[in-house]
């Protein structure tokens, strides 16, 4: 069983002043695992829509999404995560990004920095 290293980078500017910006993690391809969301060094969240504050606080920061999927499927060895970004009511999609792990039982390991 082997590891697979997959680094992206994308960029999301806030949309409004005082909304909290939310980041949903979504892994797909009938594949299941567990992220962490970093702000700059700081831990926000573990499986579950992390909260990273507002325009004023995300502002000149990194993000940093953290997702390790396990292929468990025997039809497939795809991988893929999407990120969705909420601002208020607004809703901006990174994704999916998808992998195809080697193996059986390979391990896809996707960090996404999100520049701010």
């Amino acid at each position: 069983m082997s590891v697979i290293y997959i680094d992206l980078d994308v960029s999301y500017k806030p949309l409004t002043e005082n909304e909290d910006i939310k980041i949903k993690v979504i892994i797909g391809d009938g594949q299941s695992g567990g992220y962490m969301v970093f702000l700059g060094q700081q831990f926000i969240a573990a499986n579950k829509t992390a909260n990273i504050g507002n325009k004023a606080v995300v502002a000149g920061n990194i993000s940093t999404i953290v997702v390790t999927i396990m292929d468990k499927l025997t039809q497939t060895n795809w991988t893929s995560v999407t990120l969705e970004v909420k601002e208020g009511n607004k809703k901006t999609v990174f994704g999916p990004f998808q992998k195809q792990v080697p193996q059986h039982l390979d391990t896809a390991v996707y960090t996404i920095k999100m520049i701010h």
